[in-house]
């Protein structure tokens, strides 16, 4: 039977693995945030003043990734309990306008560009 360090040795090891496999990730990751300008808001759940700045964006419509169409939404948080405040799927072309501490998320939409 291995004591206790041995184990403990052997676990340090193994995450010591597995920090080395996050690292390559991690920097994948920071060169693709630096790529999005911060006048635009990508696809996800979106804190307005926190990760967007406040203005209006508009997205030219569906980025085709989902046959229904461009989903947007304005919600009361970020967690898996918050409800749906406001939302809307388009087809075309849309316009929203955001304000400090508003929730938005975005799916299968082109990139939204602030015009104001």
């Amino acid at each position: 039977m291995k004591t206790l360090q041995q184990q403990l040795a052997d676990k340090e090891k193994a995450l010591a693995g597995k920090e080395a496999d996050l690292a390559p990730r991690e920097q994948k990751l920071s060169d693709a945030t630096k790529q999005v300008p911060a006048g635009q808001i990508k696809s996800g759940l979106h804190v307005v003043g926190g990760d967007v700045q406040p203005g209006t964006y508009t997205t030219t419509g569906p980025d085709g990734t989902n046959s229904v169409g461009c989903y947007y939404a304005w919600k009361t948080g970020t967690g898996s309990d918050a409800s749906i405040k406001d939302n809307n799927i388009v087809k075309g072309a849309a316009t929203v306008t955001l304000a400090n501490g508003e929730v938005f998320e975005s799916t299968s939409c082109t990139a939204w560009t602030k015009i104001g």
